[in-house]
């Protein structure tokens, strides 16, 4: 990975816009950061849109209220789910 993530600052919307932009570019990785005041229920409502509309992205949501090593604002990181399995299974994280 050469550590390219677009980063995009947002208020919620527009997620799957910037998904489909996403998937034509070069980039390893999608993050959204939300407002502070984010529910973790909103984070959920939008990864799980993501993930219908693009089942060939994984979506993921970070909250600060979880504590331990979470994000310390809410976001999304949306990543290629080809590109995440391979990724893991080099390192052993998961089973072939």
């Amino acid at each position: 990975m050469q550590d390219k993530i677009l980063h995009v600052t947002t208020g919620g919307g527009c997620e799957l816009t910037w998904c489909s932009c996403f998937t034509a570019t070069n980039f390893e990785a999608l993050l959204f950061e939300y407002p502070h005041e984010t529910s973790i229920n909103i984070l959920n409502k939008h990864v799980r849109r993501i993930e219908k509309r693009y089942p060939e992205l994984i979506a993921f949501w970070s909250h600060p209220s979880e504590g331990d090593q979470n994000t310390e604002v809410p976001v999304v990181i949306v990543q290629d789910r080809k590109l995440l399995t391979d990724l893991r299974k080099k390192i052993g994280f998961e089973d072939d």
